[in-house]
């Protein structure tokens, strides 16, 4: 049983709907068969009526949403325009009607047959994200020339002259602006109204009074429609038979195939802005109607359209946002409004040639002017205040390449000049994200005090470059210009390791392999060890082949991440200094004594300590435990680890070596384990349960107190630390 709410909504939607569609199907052929195709328009609106009933109904069947709308469209159709008029340029002198007629027909049907294999391709692949990649400028200028092309083509459709500059002083007769003055004015009308009230009846409603006022004109003025039809008013007459005439296989050996390849390249631009502009229709109709679209099920939708649609003759289409908005406020949001519209299509092909010849000619010329000057409107007046005044120049030029030269001439044009802004202006940001010091900023390993503080006084040795984005010749430069800077830089410690931190480095060009090798030359003529980190596998690899890393290279060394390769700096540095001695015969009262000097309560303290011994792969501590105990290391090297539930590999916190304390954390804060401590190294730790400092506090009040007192020495000491790393970043 049908559904009442959903038919009724369902019929009115469709009707309105389908005689739009009958509108637009008839504007774009008037605009695609003109000039020494005029002969053919009633063919070619009958091929572009039945391709617009294969597209309609196949999106109306397979679309992600029930209410999608789907028509020929304006910004194919303008490039078609062009195709076909190339195509007819380009026919020898000896190819008579027939030949040019079969010739462009094929060539309008393979551009519909491409198109739909296109993007049938990117939907089943899933990779309509692709096309997105266009810059916002260029398609800004596609479409704002894409505006100029339609005005043009309304006008020169409204008075059968080429609407160009040497036949701008015919056009501006008395007799010739008879043709086009009223189109164009109305075109300018529909604009003020359907940019100054949004109702979805509007548009629909102007062109009925438009076309009742005019009849009454004709009636008043006593001209009879025979008289206005030998005028050119109306668009017709066509032949008796009905509109559609299918392709036949006997007209491929009347077409002239050079004058399609000629146009080879203006169908791939054709394409690509086709299935653009159908992904910027699918994602604005989502936000329109807060309606989850998918695009990849639209895009094999719109290929399997598109290929019926090319089968049959007819031109691009797809999803149209403006009408899928429409039919959303309607409230006919299912495929009711399709199969409507489908059928108004159909009723139109069999029987409408004995009507639609009828469809004044200023009438269809103003639909195309209104469409032009809209992209206009949008992209040369409203896009000065939304646009960089760089953005605003690339589509300034491509419309004015467009429009003086070519279509195709303003996508390379347009194309080229972004790609060179895009340089600019890339080349000055700077590649370093940060510059970084190795006395503010260290590693994640936690040494003894005393190695601390040499690793402060003296880490200005090491020299960081965080770098970031891509390496090309406008920005590799740079690194050799830090490296200078900071080798003749008086105020500063020799430098000794220079480290550059490629995490964030998505590429590397040839260009900028050259200047990483002269920083290289440099840092080995002046004794400076070159640290990388980070270095993913692909950009090694290019590197390794540039011949950065030969086996001679032992001045150059690699490293998974920042972390461990500044461990490194600081172990070099410690290893080549008297400090690292005191690493070893230093007990756990002697290390204390450092903090608190009471000998007295230090042994006390051990009296409450447990003294454990641990060899690699041991836990101290493992996630999630209860917070039951805390050690103090006396020798050794243990890692803080956390572990993810996903199966990732664990992150390394901290390293932490012998004279400082590890789950000090959960033991006063009383919470389970968020990390894990294992053994890297022969470990001795003394271990402090929560129940022993319970009976510390009641037996030896003074010695708890001092406990406390170490533990704030302590993290007082991390605290520091961690506050100089942050300040290094911050600036």
């Amino acid at each position: 049983m049908l559904d009442r709410d959903r038919l009724i909504p369902g019929l009115a939607g469709g009707l309105i709907i389908g005689l739009l569609q009958v509108v637009l199907a008839v504007s774009f052929s008037a605009l695609i068969y003109t000039g020494p195709l005029a002969d053919a328009l009633p063919v070619g609106i009958g091929l572009t009526l039945a391709g617009a009933l294969a597209l309609v109904i196949v999106i109306t069947a397979l679309s992600s949403w029930p209410g999608m709308v789907a028509c020929n469209q304006d910004v194919p159709a303008t490039i078609l325009a062009v195709i076909v008029a190339g195509v007819a340029a380009a026919m020898p002198a000896t190819a008579g009607q027939p030949d040019m007629l079969a010739t462009v027909l094929i060539a309008v049907a393979l551009a519909s047959v491409l198109t739909g294999l296109v993007a049938w391709l990117l939907g089943r692949f899933k990779l309509g994200s692709l096309v997105r990649f266009v810059p916002y400028p260029v398609l800004g200028g596609f479409l704002a020339g894409t505006g100029w092309l339609l005005v043009v083509g309304a006008v020169s459709f409204m008075t059968d002259t080429s609407a160009t500059l040497a036949n701008l002083p015919t056009l501006a007769t008395a007799g010739e602006a008879v043709q086009w003055l009223p189109g164009v004015a109305l075109g300018f009308i529909m604009l003020f109204l359907l940019k100054r009230y949004s109702h979805p009846l509007l548009f629909p409603a102007t062109l009925v009074v438009a076309s009742i006022l005019f009849f009454v004109f004709l009636f008043l003025s006593g001209t009879s429609v025979a008289e206005a039809a030998a005028q050119g008013l109306f668009i017709g007459p066509f032949p008796e038979s009905a509109l559609w005439s299918p392709l036949r296989p006997a007209m491929l050996a009347d077409v002239y195939w050079p004058a399609i390849w000629g146009q080879a390249a203006t169908i791939a631009v054709m394409i690509v802005v086709s299935i653009l502009a159908l992904l910027l229709n699918v994602s604005a109709l989502e936000l329109a109607t807060r309606q989850e679209v998918q695009a990849n099920r639209e895009l094999r939708a719109a290929g399997i359209g598109n290929l019926l649609t090319g089968l049959l003759g007819g031109m691009v289409g797809y999803q149209a946002l403006s009408l899928s908005v429409l039919n959303s406020q309607l409230k006919a949001n299912h495929r009711w409004t399709g199969i409507v519209s489908a059928g108004i299509l159909a009723i139109t092909l069999i029987f409408g040639a004995t009507v639609l010849w009828l469809a004044p000619r200023m009438i269809v010329g103003a639909v195309l002017f209104f469409l032009g000057v809209s992209f206009l409107y949008d992209w040369v007046y409203r896009s000065w205040f939304k646009l960089s005044r760089a953005d605003y120049a690339i589509v300034l030029l491509i419309l004015v390449v467009i429009a003086t030269v070519g279509y195709l001439e303003g996508v390379v044009v347009g194309l080229v000049t972004t790609i060179i802004v895009f340089v600019i202006n890339y080349s000055w940001i700077d590649v370093v994200q940060r510059r970084l010091s190795g006395a503010s900023y260290h590693s994640r390993v936690v040494r003894r005090p005393e190695h601390q503080f040499f690793c402060q006084n003296h880490g200005d040795r090491i020299f960081i470059l965080q770098l970031q984005g891509y390496l090309f010749f406008g920005t590799g430069h740079g690194l050799l210009e830090d490296l200078r800077l900071r080798l003749y830089d008086s105020q500063t410690s020799p430098l000794q390791y220079f480290v550059l931190d490629f995490r964030q480095v998505i590429g590397v060009d040839s260009t900028a392999t050259l200047s990483l090798g002269r920083v290289m030359q440099l840092a080995d003529q002046n004794g400076v060890e070159v640290v990388i980190a980070g270095l993913r596998p692909e950009l090694e690899l290019r590197l390794r082949t540039a011949g950065l890393f030969d086996v001679d290279s032992a001045h150059v060394h690699l490293f998974p991440d920042l972390d461990r390769a500044l461990e490194w700096c600081e172990a070099e540095l410690l290893a080549a200094s008297s400090e690292e001695a005191t690493d070893h015969g230093m007990d756990i009262v002697t290390q204390l004594r450092r903090f608190i000097d009471r000998p007295a309560q230090m042994q006390i303290l051990l009296s409450y300590l447990h003294r454990e011994e641990y060899g690699p792969g041991a836990y101290l501590i493992q996630q999630n435990d209860e917070p039951d105990d805390m050690f103090l290391i006396e020798s050794g090297e243990v890692t803080v680890l956390l572990r993810s539930s996903d199966g990732k590999p664990p992150i390394r916190l901290q390293t932490i070596h012998g004279g400082n304390v590890v789950g000090e954390m959960g033991f006063y804060l009383d919470i389970r384990r968020t990390a894990a401590v294992v053994v890297d190294a022969p470990t001795i730790a003394y271990r402090l349960r929560k129940q022993d400092l319970q009976r510390m506090q009641q037996e030896q009040p003074d010695v708890a107190a001092t406990l406390h007192e170490l533990m704030v020495h302590m993290l007082a000491l991390r605290v520091r630390q961690m506050n100089a790393t942050v300040s290094a970043l911050e600036s």
